[in-house]
């Protein structure tokens, strides 16, 4: 009887025990790994949605109190978040499930969570400035630049997550 231990035995054990762990199975079969990846793109756009609709409702407000030169920033960044997120709901296949030919291995998954965790923290921080904007009174001018460097760092961070896959060997 061979042993459970030996390499090939190991793997198949591997395998099967990734496979039980919540989000990690998601990376080790490619039509997981597809299902996984949309599901994560979604939480990302639709969390980004909910920050849009903070700068929508300061953008209201300040029409109301006739500060038109100030929209105009406030539609900038509407029109970054709507292209943003468009592009993460755009790809039907999921880029992880159509790019790497098997399953990435623990360090290219690794690398894989900790961007992602990266981006969905950044995000995180993009959508609680923007909820406070919308909810003071101050001066959205000064904000609304920080909000767009903050977009255009989760831009980078989706391009380079993009990247990772392509270059993943599977």
């Amino acid at each position: 009887m061979a042993s459970p231990w030996n390499e090939a035995s190991n793997e198949s054990l591997f395998a099967k025990l990734v496979r039980k762990i919540p989000g990690f199975a998601g990376y080790v079969d490619p039509a997981a790994r597809a299902k996984s990846d949309a599901q994560a793109r979604t939480w990302l756009a639709n969390h980004l949605d909910v920050g849009k609709q903070a700068i929508d409702h300061l953008a209201k407000r300040l029409v109301d109190q006739g500060l038109y030169d100030q929209v105009l920033p406030c539609d900038r960044l509407r029109g970054r978040l709507d292209q943003l997120m468009a592009r993460l709901r755009s790809n039907p296949s999921g880029l992880i499930g159509g790019i790497t030919k098997g399953p990435l291995d623990a360090d290219q998954l690794e690398d894989l969570y900790d961007h992602d965790l990266g981006a969905m923290d950044e995000a995180d921080r993009l959508v609680q400035e923007m909820r406070a904007l919308a909810d003071s009174n101050t001066d959205p001018r000064e904000i609304l630049d920080q909000l767009q460097a903050r977009v255009s760092t989760i831009e980078t961070k989706w391009r380079e997550r993009e990247d990772m896959l392509r270059n993943a060997e599977g």
